[in-house]
């Protein structure tokens, strides 16, 4: 995405930009209400953090899409609130099905299941993630869009020119964001203004104009409370989000986890 360039991306093609985010966070208000966060157990919330770190390598190592991660944990969220009951060792078969069917919606190309499979230390057999992806698919009604925090992040860069290093950075806290139960009721827009908003201030890029207000959506009071959040889950790393602080450290993702923690 270093090279982001509006003119190819048919997102943010002028003719229709405004009907299309329009209808994006329509869509993210309507899917939201069906997501759960308050009444799960503690236990299945420990459980779910360590799915989030093996979903976010075995993303990485697979070198799939940004887009691709956001939806599997949106299909992953979306089943658990309506399959209360699954057992806590279905937790992980479950998890790698929403990123196998993730993949296949997103990608140019279609995983082979058995790539997916080898970077499981405990896989599920092969029919098993097959009849769970029969499963999810019926569980989320074949409703497999949604309004991804990606899109509208760069959405939010238009008011900064698309400034590379704020989005960057950006892109980390976002990330951040899958791990915690509290952003899960979040909506897809309110999650991506609320880490650029951060990233701008880390890097101490001047106020919160009201050319960000428009392409966001929020007012910075709005943002007030999301970023703290945010901010709370940079202070310890590499116990919050272990694989995603590692990954932002890397030189390809210009090592924003380390300025983070600079600058906190």
């Amino acid at each position: 995405e270093d090279g982001y360039d509006e003119d190819e991306d048919v997102m943010m093609a002028g003719e229709y930009i405004e009907d299309i985010f329009q209808y994006m966070r329509d869509r993210e208000t309507n899917l939201g209400r069906m997501l759960y966060a308050e009444d799960q157990p503690d236990d299945r919330w420990s459980r779910r953090r360590a799915l989030m770190d093996w979903l976010t390598c075995a993303h990485g190592s697979l070198k799939l899409l940004p887009e691709t991660l956001y939806l599997a944990v949106n299909y992953l969220d979306r089943y658990l609130s309506k399959n209360r009951d699954m057992r806590d060792e279905e937790l992980g078969c479950v998890g790698m099905t929403a990123l196998f069917i993730a993949a296949k919606y997103e990608e140019e190309y279609v995983i082979p299941l058995e790539d997916l499979m080898k970077l499981s230390s405990d896989p599920p057999e092969e029919s098993q993630v097959l009849s769970q992806e029969e499963l999810m698919l019926r569980s989320l009604d074949y409703d497999l869009g949604w309004p991804c925090p990606v899109s509208f992040l760069r959405r939010n860069s238009k008011a900064d020119d698309y400034d590379r290093e704020v989005r960057n950075l950006a892109k980390y806290l976002l990330e951040v964001t899958i791990m915690e139960k509290r952003f899960v009721r979040c909506v897809s827009s309110f999650r991506a203004a609320g880490a650029y908003c951060l990233a701008r201030l880390l890097l101490e890029r001047g106020d919160w104009t009201p050319l960000h207000v428009y392409y966001s959506g929020y007012t910075m009071i709005q943002l007030d409370q999301m970023v703290l959040m945010i901010l709370e889950c940079c202070r310890n790393p590499r116990e919050h989000h272990p694989s995603i602080y590692k990954k932002y450290q890397k030189k390809k993702y210009k090592k924003a986890a380390r300025l983070v923690r600079r600058k906190i």
